[in-house]
């Protein structure tokens, strides 16, 4: 079935790849600076209010800790954080085993950002974030 005149190049146009941004996410602090700083400022906030947040917690452990654990996050079109998942050792989780919900929870606890952009159009962004989770 042929196309009518403009419906190939409307088609086409939907093909875009995603895994390059334009723009990145921007928290409200970080919305008016260059392009080139929004992506370190971004990365600064988050990691700070997700440290912010888990200091809160007294986390006590049977022993010493110096791990990694990993956060894949989703910030959608609409500039909300969802969790994909939580990467973590056997040894974080048999030591820690309410660490998931404590990062769901700090997660949904984050405002909503604007959203990273494509081509003038915003888009679904994947953010992996480590955090180091230590004990005395």
């Amino acid at each position: 079935m042929p196309f009518k005149k403009g419906e190939r190049r409307a088609d086409a146009d939907n093909v875009v790849n995603f895994t390059k941004v334009d723009v990145s996410p921007s928290f409200t602090s970080c919305i008016n600076l260059p392009v080139q700083e929004k992506d370190a400022c971004f990365r600064e906030e988050i990691h700070k209010r997700i440290a912010t947040s888990l200091q809160q917690y007294n986390f006590t452990t049977a022993t010493n800790l110096n791990e990694e654990v990993v956060i894949k996050l989703l910030i959608n079109k609409k500039g909300k954080f969802l969790v994909e998942k939580i990467i973590a050792s056997k040894t974080i989780d048999s030591q820690l085993p309410a660490l998931d919900s404590i990062i769901k929870l700090t997660i949904a606890k984050l405002p909503t950002v604007q959203p990273a952009m494509k081509r003038g159009v915003p888009v679904t962004t994947q953010y992996q974030l480590p955090i180091t989770i230590k004990t005395p």
